[in-house]
């Protein structure tokens, strides 16, 4: 898929050099090439020896300095999503970025000045910062072990509920050991925390696996309308991401069963792991601290799922890698 860059708004800086001229203007002309492109006085014409002569001897009072210093070039950060998944991260047909962690992450670096955001929307934006194409990727991520061996993880920002999604008429899902023990059937996406979580059961449970296939290009709507037609007998995932898929297009005849073992899966902007990354989570987790104590956090919440999802203070106190 060909990148698409968006918003982008290099800032270009040219230091301002400001002359500083001698207030005896009769003393003579600086040179023309010295005037241009130099802070430095210019010097006195030899006709005017005499008058420069007394100048020195009872000097002029001098104008107040008017120096000024040019502003810092701005630091560039190469932010990149995938444009979804809903409600977290959405993008209109003008490209627009919105959803709950584009609102997080714009409060944040509204209160980082030194930076320069520049948005790419790609298929590959995880990969694209382990390349070093981005700098930090924004895509509703959660916690994996082997991820964190590549990437830096800024404090979480949200946590979601995992549920199952079944037929009304289904019996009631209670527990991944309800659904090996009833050779449930699902479909996951290669790579998605699902996946991540059934593999983990399975490491954990050798004699008695959950079985499940690997599903390509699939969007949640098609997730969830092979439950209605007998396809699957369950999705496993965040409860915004149903509820958002089943508002816009009217699903009916299915029902969620909450995970209170898995309620608290936490998301995370996911950043390169070197040094300009090192500083750049740095900056960022101090911000989110100060979004979370202020509120900001709590009121982006309710605006983007009616409830508060933000985790406790202790989630911010040390990163997780």
């Amino acid at each position: 898929m060909k990148n698409k860059s968006i918003k982008k708004s290099i800032l270009s800086i040219a230091a301002a050099a400001v002359l500083t001229l001698s207030a005896l203007t009769a003393c003579g002309s600086a040179d023309a090439g010295a005037a241009s492109g130099s802070t430095a006085q210019a010097a006195p014409a030899p006709a005017a020896a005499e008058e420069t002569k007394q100048s020195a001897e009872q000097p002029a009072e001098q104008p107040a300095e008017q120096t000024a210093e040019a502003p810092a070039e701005k630091i560039l950060v190469r932010a990149s999503t995938s444009g979804g998944p809903v409600p977290y991260v959405t993008v209109d047909d003008d490209d627009n970025l919105d959803g709950y962690d584009i609102a997080v992450f714009n409060a944040v670096f509204e209160r980082l000045p030194q930076y320069e955001v520049e948005w790419t929307i790609t298929s590959d934006s995880l990969t694209g910062v382990l390349s070093g194409l981005y700098d930090i990727s924004v895509n509703n991520w959660a916690y994996r072990p082997e991820r964190a061996e590549s990437y830096y993880y800024s404090y979480p920002y949200k946590y979601t509920d995992t549920v199952f999604v079944t037929k009304e008429e289904n019996e009631v899902i209670s527990s991944l050991d309800d659904v090996a023990e009833r050779k449930l059937h699902t479909e996951v996406g290669a790579g998605d925390p699902t996946d991540w979580q059934l593999q983990l059961y399975n490491e954990e449970h050798p004699d008695n696996p959950i079985e499940y296939d690997y599903i390509s290009n699939a969007t949640f709507l098609l997730n969830f309308q092979r439950i209605l037609d007998g396809y699957t007998d369950f999705w496993m995932g965040d409860s915004p991401i149903y509820y958002a898929t089943a508002a816009e297009f009217g699903l009916e005849g299915l029902r969620v069963d909450y995970i209170e073992s898995q309620r608290y899966v936490y998301t995370y902007f996911l950043i390169r792991k070197d040094e300009v990354g090192a500083a750049l989570r740095e900056d960022i987790n101090r911000v989110l601290v100060e979004l979370h104590k202020d509120g900001t956090l709590a009121k982006l919440s309710q605006q983007y799922f009616g409830t508060d999802v933000t985790p406790d203070d202790s989630q911010f106190e040390t990163p997780i890698n």
